[in-house]
């Protein structure tokens, strides 16, 4: 019990502006983590180069210039780095308070 009042007595105020911050950070994120280049573990066309962290949502065939967007594995990454994001403002909020 003494955690959970602990819990409900940190008041994190979450506003517009902490909103907006998650979401700005986020998308940087992902644009920087597209420019990575990520080898897969498993068996890959040589040729092809996979953009994205943690997921490979990103792909460019340099032979033939292919170039392929994965749009789920995208939307599973934003929802990642936001979760993480948000979870980083919480604490950073926390320790200044």
């Amino acid at each position: 019990m003494k955690l959970w009042t602990r819990l409900n007595d940190l008041k994190i105020k979450v506003d517009s502006r902490f909103l907006a911050t998650a979401l700005i950070v986020n998308i940087c994120i992902i644009l920087v983590t597209g420019i990575i280049e990520n080898e897969p573990r498993f068996p890959h066309i040589p040729e092809n180069k996979y953009h994205g962290l943690p997921l490979v949502w990103w792909m460019i065939n340099t032979s033939s210039g292919v170039v392929r967007f994965y749009y789920w594995e995208l939307l599973i990454d934003a929802l990642f780095w936001l979760t993480v994001v948000l979870i980083a403002l919480v604490l950073v909020n926390l320790v200044k308070s």
